[in-house]
């Protein structure tokens, strides 16, 4: 016999259940009915449901009573006693239809909220797919609406707040180039565009700067998810005071300039990094690796340095010695 391939059944993307709609299968199971045949066949299995219990039901009920009266000579005994069959027959018809109704309303129920659930689900993804679009806009404006975007969903939605604070910290690892001087005023109009350009980044920057502070800080806006990476990433002059940056990943990171007064850096990675001019004042910085780090001028007034790794910094000011 010739055998013909059959085609893979089709998963939807937020679905718990497979799509059969598409080259079912001869033979569907349903989870109360046991096999069946498609069509008709589901239609009489539910017949039968209802018209076996009721056979049974009567059938039961005529012999409990035949055995346990006695209406030989009596034809209306007999009468009430048939009588008496059917209705326990029908009150079982009746059981048995209540339940199948109840059980539809349920189905019916579980549908509606997965129906639910798959819109609610597909209207996140739009919403997290657009925002990453316009964060990829070569306008700063339209950026700075995808920042927003994103950390609006966060706000709404918990569960994705992880990924979106993933991306953002994404986007500061890209390479940045500073505006630097402003051109003379006599300098050629790329000149000016570029600057132009360069700036609006910045400021699209320092935006994901404050959001990424603003959910790194314990408090009403605090956002639960594992420590941040941030390698070679531009934080040039960004504030993260009393942000909790524990166990993050700062190596070759700039963060000349940076405030990061009574941030906790325990264990973090700051291998190579450039603290030039920044203020550690009151951070903690336990355990971090701070290995080959830039720290001229850097700002280490009450900082909590216990078990840092310092090997190969460079400018560090260590407390002089006192006379023995």
């Amino acid at each position: 016999m010739r055998q013909y391939p059959r085609r893979p059944y089709r998963f939807t993307r937020f679905r718990d259940t497979v799509d059969m709609t598409e080259n079912p299968p001869d033979r569907q199971r349903t989870p109360w009915l046991g096999w069946t045949t498609r069509g008709t066949g589901t239609w009489w299995s539910t017949v039968l449901i209802i018209v076996v219990p009721i056979i049974l039901a009567t059938s039961a009920a005529l012999i409990v009573l035949l055995l346990t009266i006695d209406v030989r000579d009596n034809p209306t005994a007999q009468i009430d006693l048939v009588k008496t069959g059917l209705a326990v027959g029908a009150g079982t018809g009746g059981i048995v239809a209540l339940v199948l109704a109840g059980r539809r309303q349920w189905s019916n129920e579980r549908n509606s909220h997965a129906t639910e659930n798959d819109a609610t689900e597909r209207h996140i993804t739009e919403l997290y797919t657009k925002a990453v679009e316009q964060l990829g806009s070569s306008e700063a404006a339209v950026r700075l609406g995808g920042l927003y975007a994103l950390e609006r969903l966060g706000q709404n939605t918990p569960n994705q707040r992880e990924t979106i604070l993933n991306v953002i910290c994404a986007y500061l690892r890209m390479p940045y180039i500073p505006p630097g001087d402003r051109p003379e005023p006599n300098a050629p109009s790329t000149e000016h565009n570029q600057f132009n350009q360069r700036t609006q980044q910045r400021q699209v920057r320092a935006t994901a700067h404050r959001i990424l502070h603003r959910h790194r800080v314990h408090g009403p806006d605090w956002w639960d998810f594992p420590a941040p990476d941030l390698s070679h990433a531009n934080l040039f002059h960004a504030n993260l005071t009393n942000a909790d940056l524990a166990h993050a990943n700062l190596s070759h990171t700039d963060l000349a300039h940076t405030n990061l007064s009574g941030t906790d850096l325990t264990n973090a990675d700051l291998y190579e990094t450039n603290l030039t001019g920044a203020n550690l004042s009151k951070a903690t910085l336990t355990n971090a690796d701070l290995s080959h780090a830039n720290l001229t001028g850097t700002d280490l007034t009450g900082t909590n340095l216990n078990d840092a790794i310092l090997d190969g910094t460079i400018g560090l000011q260590r407390p002089p010695t006192s006379p023995a």
